[in-house]
Formats: structure tokens, sequence, C-alpha cells
């Protein structure tokens, strides 16, 4: 007998892909390309090394795949709760029952102030998972803890809740 899938209500993908991340993860390879492209300037301003200008290029073009590719927050809202997984830190998603959420609501936040900014963050308020922007769904388990998580599409997250378990939110 197969297993039968739930189905899902929501679901979102979010990556880190703000302009000024990729300008403060080119900007270091700037420096190595001056090297490569001015041999003359570069000698006189610090020691040009063919085998180090490799080394850099290759850390900061792993460092851009990982931020393009590897990073990724994935959010599903299915009939028997709610599923996070932000890659490369959780291996499976975590998942939250409603039967253990005591509420829940989409509401606006301040990375920076309430949880130091975006990423895997704790903070004052909790966990967060945070790609980008200041909307999320707060959580607020049983136990007490309180999660949030980023979305994009606030007003669909906050009307699949709506429709089927929490009307508050």
């Amino acid at each position: 007998m197969e297993a039968q899938e739930k189905p899902v209500l929501f679901w979102e993908k979010q990556r880190f892909t703000q302009k000024w991340i990729w300008i403060l993860l080119l900007t270091p390879l700037l420096f190595p390309l001056v090297g490569l492209l001015f041999p003359n300037i570069s000698n006189e301003l610090f020691t040009f090394n063919a085998s180090g200008l490799l080394i850099n290029i290759g850390v900061f073009l792993s460092i851009l795949l990982m931020f393009s590719f590897w990073f990724e927050l994935n959010t599903e809202i299915c009939t028997d709760g709610i599923y996070v997984r932000f890659r490369p830190f959780h291996r499976k998603p975590r998942f939250y029952p409603w039967s253990e959420i005591a509420h829940c609501e989409v509401r606006k936040y301040k990375p920076l102030l309430e949880y130091g900014g975006w990423g895997l963050r704790m903070g004052s308020g909790g966990t967060a998972f945070n790609v980008r922007g200041n909307m999320g769904l707060q959580l607020v388990i049983k136990s007490g803890k309180r999660v949030l998580i980023g979305t994009q599409k606030a007003t669909e997250l906050a009307g699949v809740l709506k429709s089927i378990h929490f009307p508050d939110a």
C-alpha cells in the first residue's frame, strides 16, 4: 500500500537574492581581478601571486554558489501542520503540527531589532527563519516557544490560514 501525501495548501521557496548581498560577495573579487588585469599597477600595491589569485577566485565563487543554490528557505502549510526547512541547516523539514500550535498570525516584524538580521536567527522573540523582507508567520507553540518564518507571500499565507484553521490569523 502506498503512503498518501498530505495536500499542500501553501508552498514557498525563498533564496538570498538581494542586490546588496551580491555586492558584498563580489567586492572581494575586485582585488584579484585588478592584479590579473593590471599586473604593473598591482605590483606596486601588493605582490601578485597567480596561485593566490586562483585560490581567492575559487573561494569567492564557492561562496557565491552557496548563497545562490544552497541557502534556501522552504515553507509548506499542509492539513496536518507547518513544515519548514532552511537549507543547509536542516537536513529534513522541521514540523509544527496544528495540535501543538497555540497561536499563529502573519505579521510585520523588525529583522534587525528583533532577531539581529536575516538567516537562521535566535533573538528576544524566539527563533526566526528568514531570508529577506519584514513579513512573517509568527507561531506560538503550546510549550511557549516562539518561531517566526519569513514570507514574501504574506497575503496568500494569511488567506490560507484563515481558510483552514486559524480564523484570527
